[in-house]
């Protein structure tokens, strides 16, 4: 449902402010990868041939229906009947009813349409059956009418009247002048988006189409085809999120949008590698709400648990997993695994884990932060060590290499902080150390340093 062109399009601006001005915005003209929405496009010329099929349709509906009729005044054994039908939308079918139930009823009917017997016979001995009861006879009889039906409702129509139809049809369509037609939908905890049900609601996600129109009711265009038509060449999308803001160019021709979720992107981006694991994996392992990097792949492993019972135990485990924020610009997203464990009708236990993950200097790396974390921004100050803030405040020099702040100090360097983790303190002169790392660069230190590190949500 499109929403409201001029309350999305402020929303989308003040929600930008995160990735920056308007000028800032970066644009990627290729529709394929908008980043931000699955668009499937349905083009110009496929367009043409859905509407021709349509009228197609339609047509041959209504021959059927001429046939029918002229058919029920032939014979006293023909009815026919409306029946609703999903296929066509929804709507209802007519449909042929034989009425003859006895051989002699049956074998009158024929001559009164001029079924051939040869054509019953024909088909019985196909089916390799040796005597014609009178419910096979209706069954071959029925089959002949339909076979008969369909030939003459074939012969009236004119497909290249239908074409030219479609032709005319489109041409109208896309002549048109386009207007802006926004769509607004909000984030769920888990991250998935669902569409704003009124202008009230506050969007998380915006996406505004210039040139193009939602009133697709002058098309005949099967449910579900397009929920936008853009119909001009290089028509510009502008798409505003809490995460960032990206516009893009579309070609003429209908799209079926959609938002991607935060899990979505945050795999396609490298940063995660989902796993799926049922209830009954889960009940007894504590290792399951931790995400740890998987350092041949350069990615982090994220387990989504799935509710269910634990097995041959008595355990019930209920699971989640949040995708709660996601920086493109930063590559970071926020994620938190949960599971309470019921033992009957009491709860077992209840645990929740929030994770912040990232990539630094290409390698991707794994935080463990407060729960109470929603936005990558409070997780990263959290990160950030109260006594490193101080000495910030203070105009003291600091740097960083992973996990670890170093802070120039003025008398004695101090580095027992990294004592057990992967950084190494080299000496190479009295007043020269080098710090190693086998996932970042060396940093390379004058004189005397501290080093601290980050604050562990765990």
């Amino acid at each position: 449902m499109p929403y409201d062109k001029q309350q999305a399009v402020d929303s989308g601006t003040e929600q930008s402010d995160r990735s920056g001005s308007a000028g800032d915005v970066e644009t990627d003209t290729d529709p394929v990868d908008p980043r931000f929405l699955a668009i499937d496009e349905t083009e110009v010329d496929k367009l043409r041939e859905i509407v021709a099929q349509k009228i197609e349709d339609h047509r041959s509906r209504n021959a059927w229906k001429e046939i029918g009729e002229e058919l029920t005044t032939q014979s006293e054994y023909i009815g026919s009947e409306y029946i609703r039908s999903e296929s066509i939308g929804s709507e209802y079918q007519y449909k042929i009813i034989i009425e003859a139930s006895t051989i002699e009823e049956l074998q009158e009917l024929q001559a009164e349409l001029g079924i051939d017997e040869k054509a019953i016979r024909a088909r019985q001995a196909d089916a390799g059956i040796g005597r014609l009861y009178s419910s096979r006879r209706k069954e071959y009889v029925k089959q002949v009418l339909v076979e008969q039906i369909e030939s003459r409702a074939a012969a009236r129509i004119d497909e290249d009247r239908i074409r030219c139809e479609a032709n005319e049809m489109i041409a109208e369509f896309f002549n048109r002048t386009g207007g802006t037609v926004a769509f607004g939908w909000t984030q769920s905890p888990y991250g998935s988006f669902s569409t704003c049900q009124s202008n009230k609601e506050e969007p998380d996600l915006v996406a505004t189409f210039q040139h193009a129109t939602a009133e697709l009711s002058e098309l005949p265009l099967p449910g579900h085809t397009a929920d936008v038509v853009v119909l001009e060449d290089g028509a510009r999308v502008d798409v505003e999120s809490s995460f960032g803001s990206r516009s893009f160019s579309l070609e003429r021709g209908a799209y079926k949008i959609r938002p991607r979720s935060v899990r979505a992107l945050a795999q396609d981006a490298g940063l995660i590698d989902v796993e799926k694991r049922p209830g009954s994996c889960i009940v007894r392992d504590n290792g399951t709400l931790d995400i740890d990097v998987i350092e041949a792949e350069n990615t982090a492993r994220v387990v989504e648990p799935q509710s269910g019972s634990g097995g041959y135990s008595k355990w019930y485990t209920g699971s989640w997993t949040k995708y709660r924020d996601f920086d493109p610009e930063r590559e970071m997203v926020l994620i938190t695994t949960g599971e309470k464990s019921y033992d009957g009708n009491s709860l077992g236990r209840r645990q929740e884990r929030t994770w912040l993950v990232g990539r630094d200097e290409g390698q991707v790396w794994s935080h463990q932060v407060y729960n109470t974390h929603d936005t990558i921004d409070e997780a990263l100050a959290f990160m950030k060590p109260a006594e490193v803030k101080r000495f910030e405040a203070k105009g003291r020099q600091v740097v960083r290499q992973g996990d670890a702040y170093f802070v120039e100090m003025c008398r004695h360097s101090n580095f027992d902080a990294l004592d057990g983790t992967r950084h190494t303190v080299v000496q190479r002169s009295d007043e020269r150390v080098v710090v190693e790392h086998p996932e970042h660069a060396d940093l390379e230190l004058l004189g005397e340093w501290k080093a601290i590190l980050n604050n562990d949500g765990s």
